[in-house]
């Protein structure tokens, strides 16, 4: 039982984990380009748009909260390498598990603060009419990954024991 729910946790996982890279990498593109047209206007054409910065500040929000739940699912997130590494193993292993309980926590406050925050905000962006509630998506919609991740990380430190 416990191996087959393992297995369709990774399973989701790895299709997951691809998803969150392909819609970063769209993401960055898209935002290089808009910096690129911003640039562009302002300095060679003189004539500055008044969108792509609140647009770049809005793709940035949403690329750094899903590239963190990307590092989570990598276990790249910070860590002292070189000190964890000297520890013996069941002393890293015990780590390992208070790490993810801290850092789920954190994803749980992260969903339940975002979504509060996301669901309240009226407001649009000046320049671009759009709900503020979309930038504000990123932080309940990482959360939530972030929160998978960890949960899958849980089960695979689990099976390995």
């Amino acid at each position: 039982m416990f191996k087959k729910l393992r297995r369709v946790f990774d399973f989701i996982a790895k299709y997951l984990e691809i998803f969150v890279q392909n819609f970063c990498s769209i993401l960055l593109t898209v935002m290089v380009i808009t910096v690129f047209i911003g640039v562009f206007y302002r300095y060679v054409l003189k004539a500055p748009l008044s969108w792509t910065e609140e647009a770049t500040r809005f793709m940035m929000a949403h690329l750094s909260l899903w590239g963190a739940a990307l590092a989570i699912k990598r276990e790249e997130h910070s860590s002292i390498s070189f000190v964890v590494d000297k520890l013996p193993a069941r002393v890293r292993n015990i780590l390992d598990f208070v790490v993810i309980f801290i850092l789920g926590y954190f994803s749980y406050f992260m969903v339940i603060s975002g979504y509060r925050l996301a669901s309240s905000t009226g407001s649009t962006g000046i320049f671009i009419n759009i709900p503020m509630s979309i930038p504000m998506a990123a932080i309940p919609i990482s959360g939530v990954l972030m929160l998978f991740f960890l949960f899958n990380q849980l089960i695979s430190k689990v099976g390995d024991k």
